[in-house]
């Protein structure tokens, strides 16, 4: 994957303030994983990390922040991790923001969106429908039997 380049809003990065990025699906998915772009640790000092914001459906109760620290390369690269890191997701949003505490600093807080690997979920109906479609299988196969 490569390491150089991401999206944005108005230049190559989501900056703090207005600026955001909605990323809709148009079935539930599984998010696998999240890459970010220039989300580095700033300030004279190395102490003030950049933040980027994730809003998962809408949700205000589901934001999720993902901070710069000194293990970043040089373009600063960030993947998230896990299984199914977010489920039944329709929606995302990613923002830049400065809400979580005065170690983040609105005035370098900026980064860009790099990917999103997702997987889709079954949806119920047609789960519903292939169920159908085997039980409709059995009965005829019983009837040629009989």
């Amino acid at each position: 994957m490569s390491q150089t380049d991401g999206l944005g809003v108005r230049d190559d990065e989501i900056s703090f303030g207005n600026e955001y990025i909605k990323v809709e699906f148009s079935q539930s998915v599984d998010v696998d994983w999240i890459a970010f772009l220039d989300l580095f640790i700033e300030g004279p000092n190395l102490n003030t990390p950049e933040l980027a914001k994730v809003r998962v459906n809408g949700d205000e109760n589901s934001v999720f922040g993902f901070e710069g620290d000194q293990t970043r390369n040089t373009v600063g690269w960030f993947q998230t991790s896990g299984d199914n890191f977010f489920s039944g997701v329709t929606m995302l949003e990613f923002f830049a923001d400065a809400n979580s505490g005065d170690e983040i600093s609105p005035g370098n807080t900026d980064f860009a969106l790099a990917a999103i690997n997702v997987t889709e979920v079954s949806e119920p109906g047609t789960l519903a429908l292939m169920g159908l479609g085997v039980l409709a299988l059995v009965g005829a196969r019983k009837r040629i039997r009989s």
